[in-house]
């Protein structure tokens, strides 16, 4: 395996203990792939956790978010943008997919994710509805291998 995918639950859906839970699971995975490029999408929640761990950890991740910085994180908090500007800078690279605001982007960005790992990397709840889920069905419809953390 030498490209590794995230996808997980934005905030607030997460549960209270989801972060040390994401935090383990990083640790754990970056023993078991050593050297693998990680595809994050730059999201509230999971994303933005398991992307921290992986830079400060000093892993190579790239960035595939579904619109430049200013539109995607325009309605979250400070500390998010900021965050997410942070991994941005720190990112090995940054693919944009649209340049404008649509729901489409975010469907594309996940089919992205699944296009171009090896590996997708679950922090799921569950539920059968939303990006998260619908992400793991493209993997599975590809055939591509799936882990999930239950969070």
């Amino acid at each position: 395996v030498r490209c590794i995918a995230l996808t997980g639950h934005r905030a607030p859906g997460l549960q209270p203990r989801a972060s040390d839970a994401i935090r383990h699971a990083i640790g754990q995975l970056v023993i078991q792939y050593p050297g693998a490029l990680w595809l994050a999408g730059g999201a509230t929640g999971a994303d933005m956790i398991a992307t921290s761990e992986l830079l400060d950890g000093g892993q190579q991740v790239r960035l595939i978010l579904p619109f430049v910085p200013a539109i995607q994180a325009r309605q979250w908090s400070l500390d998010q943008r900021r965050v997410l500007l942070d991994h941005v800078a720190r990112a090995s690279g940054v693919e944009v997919v649209a340049e404008r605001y649509s729901v489409a982007a975010y469907h594309e960005r996940n089919r992205r994710l699944v296009q171009q790992a090896d590996l997708l990397v679950a922090f799921y709840d569950g539920r059968q509805t939303g990006g998260t889920y619908q992400t793991i069905q493209q993997a599975a419809s590809r055939q591509l291998p799936v882990m999930v953390w239950w969070v």
